[in-house]
């Protein structure tokens, strides 16, 4: 995972580079802006892939299947049909165990691109109230939950949920 936090003042408005003649009302409109952001990069994690049921007879469900061949699959994934390679598996005999490694299925990786647009409107020496606008997911980009790694479910190898859309929140803030 790479994560990346950021924060930069605007340099507009009085005593900033540009800006810095601005008169009261421009510099309340265009000065004291900062912009804030999170951007996060994620590999894939791995997923662990069951039976759901008790094969081996010791009162657990959680036992892994046998493993045919390599499942992980290079071409494009679609959620219209399973994310890997589903019959790469199949159901051990009846009273062993699977002898598929855990967690051989890679899932894909997600990226975040959080942002903050933030306003400071300081009428006090102490006193500020902060304006705030926060975008989460700002391009609206779908990053998809892990398949379902589940051998005997119906939507086994499938991607069935995603992380949030776009969110957008605004904030008002008094601080003294």
């Amino acid at each position: 995972m790479f994560q990346a936090a950021y924060v930069y003042e605007l340099p507009f408005g009085q005593g900033k580079k540009f800006g810095g003649g601005l008169s009261g009302a421009a510099n309340l409109a265009f000065g004291g802006w900062s912009v804030e952001g999170i951007t996060r990069i994620e590999s894939g994690s791995p997923i662990n892939v069951t039976i759901g049921q008790d094969r081996a007879n010791i009162g657990k469900s959680a036992q892994r299947p046998d493993i045919l061949r390599n499942p992980n699959t290079s071409g494009d994934r679609n959620v219209d049909r399973p994310w890997f390679d589903t019959t790469a598996f199949q159901l051990p005999a009846i009273y062993t165990f699977g002898n598929a490694a855990p967690y051989i299925v890679d899932s894909d990786g997600r990226r975040f691109w959080d942002l903050a647009l933030q306003k400071d409107f300081r009428f006090h020496e102490r006193h500020t109230v902060q304006f705030r606008t926060e975008f989460f997911n700002l391009p609206n980009h779908v990053n998809f939950n892990n398949p379902n790694g589940t051998f005997t479910s119906s939507s086994f190898g499938k991607v069935t949920s995603a992380t949030p859309s776009r969110q957008i929140q605004f904030g008002l803030r008094y601080a003294f």
